[in-house]
């Protein structure tokens, strides 16, 4: 099992921060057993919007809710159909060397 990620630096005035959405490579492999290719480009450019987000734990423009230590990406309707979406993901804060750890850029 692999952990795969999306990273993003954000730099303002005050401070630059970088961080990592990951999740485990089991849920892509899963995901394309049940979604259409178009329904799968959507899922991921969910994601990929996601880790453009100044802070992806409270999205202003996707559904996301802390589990825990995790957070649930949500979506439903429309070229979904009638499957309700859920991507789990962890958020790494201040991340500056992740060779060590595992995790591999998702893509």
């Amino acid at each position: 099992m692999e952990i795969r990620t999306r990273s993003t630096r954000t730099e303002t005035a005050e401070q630059t921060a970088t961080w990592q959405l990951a999740y485990i490579d089991a849920a892509e492999r899963d995901a394309r057993k049940f979604l259409n290719e178009d329904q799968y480009a959507h899922a991921v450019q969910l994601f990929d919007e996601l880790s453009l987000e100044s802070n992806p734990r409270c999205s202003t423009t996707q559904d996301v809710r802390p589990i825990d230590e995790f957070y649930e990406l949500r979506d439903k309707g429309g070229i979904l159909g009638r499957i309700n979406l859920r991507v789990y993901f962890a958020v790494f804060d201040n991340v500056l060397d992740t060779s060590g750890w595992g995790l591999q850029e998702g893509g």
